[in-house]
């Protein structure tokens, strides 16, 4: 998010190249990866890309912990992320309204 913030970078560039560019290379029977079309995997990233946050591994759900970003700040924070349809991740700053039992 850097270089998008920089202006050397388009913002929509940078997202093609993480997602539907691999996607595409991927290809094989996941010919609708990394797209949002019907019968598409539900696969969402929401994220805020002026959000600024700060590395702790603390909150790095990975055994991983080492990383030169510690303590870093950064401009560009995950706000959720849907997987195959279903909420996986959602930052604790936000509220996602979820349907009520028995309401469709």
């Amino acid at each position: 998010m850097s270089l998008v913030h920089e202006g050397k970078f388009l913002l929509p560039l940078l997202i093609a190249k993480l997602t539907c560019k691999p996607a595409k290379i991927i290809g094989g029977g996941y010919r609708k990866l990394g797209t949002l079309a019907i019968g598409a995997p539900a696969d969402v990233t929401i994220f805020d890309p002026d959000r600024s946050w700060v590395v702790d591994i603390k909150d790095f759900a990975s055994k991983g912990k080492n990383t030169p970003l510690a303590g870093s700040t950064l401009k560009g924070k995950v706000m959720a992320t849907i997987s195959q349809g279903k909420l996986v991740y959602q930052e604790k700053s936000i509220k996602v309204m979820e349907k009520e039992k028995g309401r469709a």
